[in-house]
């Protein structure tokens, strides 16, 4: 990361977050709320069976989305760090640094952390 991550203000206070991990698509969606989408975070990494798509996407709540923008992203405790690629942050509306509070169940931050590394594969991270 370029900056030193806890330096960096809080982008989004997740209270939400929903997996699916099937034979056809592995995804993560983040939000704070979940009645609404206004302010969320979906990365998406479509199945082996899907030869055409070759890499996972982010997606904002706009519903623009960028391929492979993740360059490193680091698990701290409920805080996930993500530096993205300087023109992807700028086309998804993100802080090039984006610090998301992860104010989730025990259980879904487990399953974050068992699925963010397979589905942001290409990126450098740590867990800690």
């Amino acid at each position: 990361m370029t900056a030193e991550p806890s330096l960096q203000p809080i982008h989004l206070e997740i209270l939400v977050a929903t997996f699916v991990d099937t034979d056809e698509v592995s995804a993560i969606k983040l939000s704070d709320d979940s009645a609404r989408d206004d302010h969320m975070i979906q990365f998406a990494l479509p199945a082996a069976s899907r030869p055409d798509v070759l890499g996972y996407e982010v997606v904002n709540a706009e519903g623009r989305a960028a391929f492979e923008p993740v360059t490193s992203w680091r698990l701290s405790g409920r805080d996930l760090y993500l530096e993205y690629l300087p023109r992807a942050a700028e086309m998804l509306g993100f802080p090039q640094i984006q610090h998301l509070r992860l104010s989730i169940p025990d259980a879904d931050l487990a399953e974050l952390t068992r699925l963010l590394p397979q589905v942001v594969w290409d990126a450098c991270y740590l867990v800690d």
